[in-house]
């Protein structure tokens, strides 16, 4: 037979059982869904905005040569309508001169869309092919873009940040030569700035270029 508790011991397990009861009963908490990402956080096509990048020729390696270099800069000059859609008219300038080459870009729902439909990023569907872009047999490549769910880390002279990452894994039909990994389209674009880093390879050789964020202004 247990000895009788003492006033003392009686009321530590009294105490110690109140506080099992509210830790029994408290309800779990519940996973809390990420906010859904908004489309305009990364395009940021408010008139103004601009983007400076260091262009930077590179090979397989992602190894620079410092005697093909040059800084571009991207800049919203207002909009315009096109097939009854607005349009934000994005210009191009290259060391400090601006070209007569001009893009036009606008949000649709959750993609970010280049003037002939081609998706530039979407904030939706994390994980799966958005958007296949081919070039017509009989050689024949087709690249599936998808953008990745986790944040990837990119550091650029702007600085680091957590990155989502558009990438376009290339297949190849025919006679077309294979197309290696490294040679994939990868765009990275940060929340409230826009792309900070992409690539762009030949199709064929082993040189490409590297433009890395140097500077921006968004509002």
């Amino acid at each position: 037979m247990k000895p009788p508790l003492t006033p003392t011991a009686l009321a530590i397990a009294v105490l110690l059982t109140a506080c099992r009861k509210e830790q029994d009963t408290a309800s779990p908490s519940p996973d809390t869904a990420p906010p859904p990402l908004s489309i305009a956080d990364f395009s940021q096509l408010d008139s103004g905005n601009y983007w400076v990048y260091d262009r930077h020729r590179v090979d397989s390696m992602d190894v620079a040569d410092p005697n093909f270099y040059r800084r571009d800069s991207l800049f919203i000059a207002g909009d315009t309508v096109l097939d009854g859609h607005t349009w934000s008219v994005v210009r191009l300038a290259s060391d400090g001169v601006v070209s007569n080459a001009i893009e036009y870009w606008r949000d649709s729902a959750d993609f970010l869309l280049g003037r002939y439909s081609e998706v530039l990023f979407s904030s939706a569907n994390l994980g799966q092919v958005i958007w296949v872009d081919s070039i017509p047999a009989p050689s024949t490549v087709s690249i599936h873009y998808s953008v990745g769910s986790a944040l990837v880390p990119v550091s650029v002279p702007a600085g680091t940040f957590q990155s989502y990452v558009m990438t376009g894994t290339c297949y190849s039909y025919g006679t077309f030569p294979v197309i290696p990994a490294w040679k994939y389209p990868r765009d990275h674009w940060v929340e409230g700035i826009g792309r900070v880093k992409w690539y762009d390879y030949f199709a064929m050789g082993t040189i490409g270029y590297r433009y890395q964020l140097v500077d921006y202004h968004v509002q």
